[in-house]
């Protein structure tokens, strides 16, 4: 709808939100959402979801655009846990919190609250329900969703894979999901796969990149990592 794209045209299966997907539990061997959760106003309720509709033992492959890196996001502060918490539990301060999240994104992206066309551009935004960036994001925070989500759930979730560098474009975490809710992974687990991170990025920009301009990028990336 948002792109105007009927449902004939997208040839889907399924349609709907994330946050409440139309499938039978346990359904799919896989789960992907590449730049979902952070247009959602409730991200657990949308990761809930996706573990509730995985098998045990299937993968789930979250994406969220880097804070420091996306053009919305990168003068936006990264909330705390709490904040999301707090708002999965209360429709009432999801709904009153909703009109500042599309004023702090038109003021940090758009226009400054001191425009005189800022108010009508919220306006705008709300009376069309626009599905903007909520909240921004770091590699900390989507870990710790998924950690809460899954304990919520009553679910265990091992950490296969991530992505997390301080300026890449993207921000991945794949996690599989198991039956033992005690077993959710560990930030410690998360933070180590920086390194290997590393690696994988120059070894894809080595294919593409001529050697000078891949060892000047390779010291750029070290020193601000």
């Amino acid at each position: 709808q948002n792109f105007g794209i009927s449902a004939a045209t997208a040839n889907a299966d399924l349609i709907g939100s994330m946050e409440a997907i139309p499938a039978e539990g346990q359904s799919f061997d896989f789960v992907v959402a590449c730049h979902v959760l952070e247009h959602l106003e409730d991200p657990i309720s949308g990761i809930k979801e996706a573990l509730r509709v995985l098998k045990f033992d299937g993968i789930l492959f979250l994406m969220v655009p880097n804070r420091n890196t996306s053009e919305f996001d990168f003068q936006r502060n990264v909330l705390p846990l709490e904040h999301f918490v707090s708002e999965h539990k209360s429709d009432e301060l999801r709904e009153s919190n909703k009109l500042e999240h599309y004023r702090e994104f038109i003021d940090k992206s758009q226009l400054p609250r001191s425009d005189r066309r800022f108010e009508a551009r919220v306006q705008e935004y709300i009376e069309a329900d626009k599905r903007i960036h909520f909240h921004a994001y770091s590699g900390d925070l989507l870990a710790e969703l998924i950690r809460f989500s899954a304990k919520e759930c009553n679910f265990g979730v091992s950490l296969v894979d991530g992505f997390n560098l301080k300026y890449s474009t993207d921000l991945i975490i794949v996690v599989r999901k198991l039956r033992n809710a005690d077993d959710v992974f560990d930030m410690e687990r998360f933070h180590s796969l920086k390194n290997s991170s590393i690696e994988r990025f120059l070894a894809a920009l080595a294919e593409i990149e001529d050697p000078q301009s891949l060892k000047l990028y390779s010291e750029w990336l070290m020193s601000n990592e």
